[in-house]
C-alpha cells in the first residue's frame, strides 16, 4: 500500500519553499510529511503502512486459515505482494496472541475465588522468631548436616518461616534467603516454589504461559533447521523458515481462539489439548501441500520432528524462565 503523507508548502527542516509533487526537499533531503497530527491518526497510518490491514492481510486471512501451506507456497512462487509478509504477519498475530491472552487471565483471576496453594505452618513462625532467625551467625547459615539438598537446613528453616508470613511478596522472600551464589538450577525450583506458595493458581499459570511468546520467537529458526533436516531435498533453508513462521503463526492464533473460548468456558486445559490437536492437524495438511510427499511418509516425519522439536522447546522454555528469575 503506498504512503500517505501530508505534505506542506514549506520544508519543516530548513524553510524552503516545495511543491505539491516535492516528496523529499531537494535542499535536505528531509520527507515531505507533517508528523504533527493526533495519536490516533499517526496509529492509522502505522497500520495502514506497515501491515496493510485494508488489503494484503485481508486476502491472507481466508487461505491462511482454510488452505495450509498455500500462502507459503505462492510466496515462494513469487506472489509476494498477493499476501501479507510472512515476518509482519507472525508479529501481527503474535501480538494478537498476547493482547487476548492477557485479557483472558483478567477474567480468570475474576472468576476464582479462592485458589491460592495453602500450607499447615507452624504457629511458632511469629515476628520474634523470624528475626531470631535473620540474625544467626555466617558459620550456622552453611550448617548441612545430614541432608544433600542445595539449601541448607537454616536456609530451609527460613524460608518455611518466611512462607508462614502471608503478606510477604515473592521476591521478599526470596531475596531473604543470599541465594546469590547458590547454583542456577537451585535458584529457579526456590523461586518457582515461594511463587508457588504465594501466589494462586492462575498467577503462577500466567507467570509461565508469559514465558510462551519469547521462547518460541527464538525457537522459529530452529524449528526451520528441523525442517530443513527432515526435508533436506526441498529447497533452500529460506523455504523452512517461512514455513516455520506461517506453522508458528496459525498456532498463536488457535491459541488466541482458544483464549478467547475460556473466558466463557472454564476449562482452559480441555481447550489447549484441543488447540493443539488443530495446530497438529494443520500441520499435516500444510506439510501436503508444501512438500508433496505421501501421508504416511510425512507423518513418520512429523512424529519425529514433533518429538525432536518438543524436547528443543522444553529446554528452551526452561531457559527462559530461568532468565527470566535471574533477573527478578
Amino acid at each position: 500500500m503506498k504512503k500517505k503523507n501530508r505534505k506542506v508548502t514549506r520544508c519543516l527542516n530548513c524553510d524552503i519553499s516545495l511543491q505539491d509533487i516535492d516528496n523529499f526537499c531537494p535542499n535536505c533531503g528531509q520527507e515531505n510529511t507533517d508528523n504533527y497530527v493526533s495519536t490516533r491518526t499517526l496509529l492509522g497510518d502505522f497500520l495502514n503502512n506497515y501491515f496493510s490491514f485494508d488489503s494484503r492481510f485481508n486476502r491472507t486471512f481466508a487461505p491462511f486459515l482454510t488452505k495450509p501451506g498455500l500462502i507459503t507456497k505462492d510466496f515462494l512462487a513469487g506472489k509476494r505482494l498477493k499476501y501479507a509478509n510472512p515476518i509482519r504477519w507472525y508479529i501481527v498475530i503474535s501480538l494478537i496472541h498476547f493482547f487476548v491472552f492477557n485479557i483472558s487471565q483478567k477474567f480468570e483471576k475474576e472468576d476464582e475465588q479462592s485458589d491460592a496453594i495453602s500450607f499447615d505452618f507452624s504457629d511458632e513462625w511469629d515476628d520474634a522468631s523470624i528475626d531470631s532467625l535473620l540474625q544467626v551467625s555466617d558459620s550456622l547459615r552453611t550448617v548441612k548436616e545430614y541432608k544433600d539438598e542445595d539449601l541448607t537446613v537454616y536456609e530451609e528453616t527460613l524460608l518455611e518461616a518466611m512462607l508462614a508470613k502471608k503478606e510477604l511478596t515473592v521476591e521478599e522472600v526470596y531475596d531473604s534467603l543470599h541465594l546469590d551464589e547458590k547454583p542456577l538450577k537451585t535458584r529457579a525450583i526456590t523461586y518457582l516454589a515461594i511463587k508457588g506458595a504465594l501466589s494462586d493458581e492462575g498467577e503462577l499459570k500466567a507467570y509461565i504461559l508469559e514465558q510462551v511468546p519469547v521462547v518460541v520467537f527464538c525457537l522459529l529458526p530452529i524449528f526451520a533447521l528441523l525442517l530443513k533436516l527432515f526435508f533436506f531435498k526441498k529447497g533452500y533453508y529460506i523455504k523452512h523458515l517461512i514455513h516455520s513462521l506461517h506453522l508458528h503463526s496459525f498456532f498463536f492464533l488457535i491459541m488466541s481462539l482458544g483464549w478467547l473460548v475460556s473466558i466463557v468456558i472454564q476449562e482452559q486445559q480441555t481447550i489447549l489439548i484441543i488447540s493443539f490437536a488443530l495446530v497438529f492437524i494443520y500441520s499435516i495438511f500444510s506439510f501436503r501441500r508444501l512438500y508433496e510427499q505421501r501421508y504416511i511418509v510425512l507423518l513418520s516425519k512429523i512424529f519425529g520432528l514433533s518429538f525432536i522439536y518438543t524436547l528443543v522447546a522444553s529446554v528452551a522454555f526452561l531457559i527462559g524462565i530461568l532468565l527470566s528469575i535471574i533477573f527478578v
